[in-house]
């Protein structure tokens, strides 16, 4: 069954960011929670950006 979360128009077999938040999949640890892409300290609980996505964030 085709399936595309983030509504992207790319079907999730070749969607690098499933969940549409701006980290690809295998760079988040939360591929399919567009809220949270970040775990820090390993305990499978997000801790996400202060903005509202890392593309939206500024980086040094």
């Amino acid at each position: 069954m085709w399936s595309d979360l983030d509504g992207d128009g790319f079907g999730e077999a070749v969607d690098t960011d499933d969940d549409g938040d701006g980290v690809e999949d295998r760079e988040g640890a939360f591929p399919l929670d567009p809220a949270e892409w970040a775990d820090a300290d390993g305990d499978r609980i997000g801790a996400p950006w202060p903005s509202a996505s890392p593309s939206a964030s500024s980086s040094a």
